[in-house]
């Protein structure tokens, strides 16, 4: 059952026909979902579809869509200046970076810097550039989540894929040694890695990941447990759709089985096959689709709406534990439940099922 949690509601989908449907299609799709567009009352997480209306349909909306679209101009100019910024710091020591969602999305497939909003930016560094990836932002006056020194963030990212910094009042980047939340195989890292592209940000040279890397990373983020909906994956999944020749299915398909995540990109691309006649082949589908009994009861788990109750919590960190541990030489030998205890207390946070 489709949930508000990953799923566009209806209204949602009407304006994303609008701005992704052939050309009639889209402009019925528009003039039905007019008068949301001027309700006082729409949700944020719609009003991030205004800026792409307006992309296709110019003066035809209202000014609000106008507004939308100069709105995310702006604000991207200086997250795209933030970017460079920790990508020189950490080229000057040594360390590649690969950027990953809005930054990744806008430079190689949005193109535009007004289409698609961020609050921050991602990048991920390869395992043994971590501590020195560290040392690079506090020099920069970055200020870690949960005011974890260094030592704690290199302990504790044998449990975590990420980790968030801020500094002042509205800079915030995710420092991410895994790629994707919930996915500790070594072998989708290096996958994304070995399959990176230079694209253009502001006239610079970034790293960014392959359009494959990029839809099966867009679906496999968007399709989980989250506080705040993430309907941002369906436009994401069908910008990088609209050159369907850069896809290597057969490298879709590896990702999701080293990940784990079968599943979640089985329904993702089923959705959006199925809902915006997306170019994905059927037989893609079909094989994501046979997935083992641990992914139809995770997937299940993560399309929960929040806050999850107590037991949920506990089955979130359970079958995430069981994810840690498989790649985890001293947990994959040793006894469950002491590793389980010892994963709880690296976790920490306001996620901690004991707490």
């Amino acid at each position: 059952m489709l949930t508000p949690a990953c799923w566009p509601t209806d209204q949602q989908e009407l304006l994303l026909h609008a701005c992704f449907a052939p050309e009639e299609e889209a402009r019925q799709a528009l003039d039905a979902c007019r008068d949301q567009l001027d309700s006082p009352t729409l949700d944020p997480v719609t009003g991030r579809l205004l800026s792409l209306l307006y992309h296709r349909w110019g003066n035809r909306l209202s000014e609000r869509a106008y507004l939308a679209h100069v709105g995310i101009w702006r604000s991207n100019q200086r997250r795209f200046l933030m970017a460079l910024a920790i990508a020189r710091d950490l080229q000057r020591d040594g360390v590649d970076c690969l950027f990953l969602k809005g930054v990744a999305l806008t430079a190689a497939h949005y193109r535009d810097p007004a289409l698609r909003g961020m609050e921050d930016v991602d990048f991920l560094v390869r395992p043994q550039h971590v501590e020195g990836a560290l040392q690079c932002l506090l020099r920069a006056g970055w200020i870690p989540e949960e005011g974890a020194g260094m030592a704690e963030i290199l302990l504790r990212r044998r449990v975590r894929h990420a980790w968030q910094f801020h500094r002042g009042e509205d800079e915030s980047c995710d420092l991410h040694w895994h790629p994707v939340v919930r996915c500790f195989s070594p072998s989708v890292a290096s996958l994304f890695w070995d399959g990176a592209r230079t694209a253009e940000l502001l006239h610079r040279p970034i790293l960014v990941p392959c359009p494959t890397d990029q839809l099966f990373h867009t679906c496999a983020h968007g399709l989980q447990w989250s506080w705040t909906p993430q309907i941002r994956w369906v436009p994401d999944s069908l910008t990088v759709l609209r050159e369907p020749a850069a896809i290597d299915w057969d490298r879709l398909q590896q990702l999701a089985a080293h990940a784990a995540m079968n599943l979640r990109l089985h329904f993702a691309l089923e959705y959006l096959r199925r809902r915006f006649d997306a170019p994905v082949p059927v037989a893609v589908i079909e094989h994501l689709r046979a997935a083992g009994a641990n992914e139809r009861r995770e997937y299940q788990l993560l399309q929960k709406e929040c806050p999850l109750g107590l037991a949920d919590r506990l089955w979130w960190h359970l079958t995430n534990f069981q994810r840690i541990r498989r790649f985890d030489d001293e947990w994959s030998r040793g006894w469950w439940g002491k590793g389980f205890t010892q994963y709880v207390a690296l976790f920490g946070g306001s996620e901690n099922p004991l707490r």
